[in-house]
């Protein structure tokens, strides 16, 4: 990697998006948007706030009970994502 003219050594990366890298943001992102997009994508009632490595969702409506199930549906789904590609 180049930037401004300074260039980085290589270095080992085995698993895992690299700590202290500029371009860890990128990666964290790359990596997380299939997961993201997977939840929009089946529409489950929740609003998305992510950044770099961190993702929220928030579920409004006029009733806890019906909250609840909106954020458990986000949590399944979660759960499927991370258990899809084996973290």
């Amino acid at each position: 990697m180049e930037i401004d003219g300074s260039v980085m050594g290589r270095c080992l990366v085995d698993a895992g998006v690299s700590q202290g890298s500029p371009v860890s943001p990128m990666d964290s992102m790359m990596y997380t948007s299939r997961f993201i997009t997977r939840v929009e994508e089946r529409n489950l009632e929740c609003v998305g706030l992510s950044f770099v490595d961190d993702v929220r969702r928030v579920a409004t409506g006029s009733d806890v009970k019906g909250i609840i199930r909106k954020l458990e549906a986000f949590a399944r789904e979660s759960i499927d994502w991370v258990q899809t590609w084996g973290l």
